[in-house]
């Protein structure tokens, strides 16, 4: 796999071996899939909202800069409980 993470497809020739039940195959899309949502945050998605952040407090609007710094907590403390949740994926 090199570091890539499985996808939809990746266990089909597997299952149909024999070589993993598709429970399996199923728990790791799920995590596959959660894992990538936390990628596409950090990498794209926080800076957007941080940059909306820092436009709210440029236009002194302290209301939607707070509304913007707490949504970013939220959003900052769900991605990182995905990251614990899978924690025993990432480093086998």
């Amino acid at each position: 796999m090199k570091g890539e993470l499985p996808d939809r497809g990746y266990y089909d020739e597997d299952i149909a071996a024999g070589h993993v039940s598709e429970g399996y195959a199923k728990n790791s899309y799920a995590w596959n899939d959660e894992i990538r949502k936390v990628y596409a945050y950090f990498k794209t998605e926080r800076s957007a909202l941080e940059a909306e952040i820092d436009e709210a407090f440029d236009c002194n609007d302290i209301k939607r800069a707070i509304a913007g710094e707490s949504d970013l907590y939220e959003r900052d403390t769900e991605m990182f409980n995905v990251i614990i949740k899978y924690r025993g994926y990432l480093w086998t």
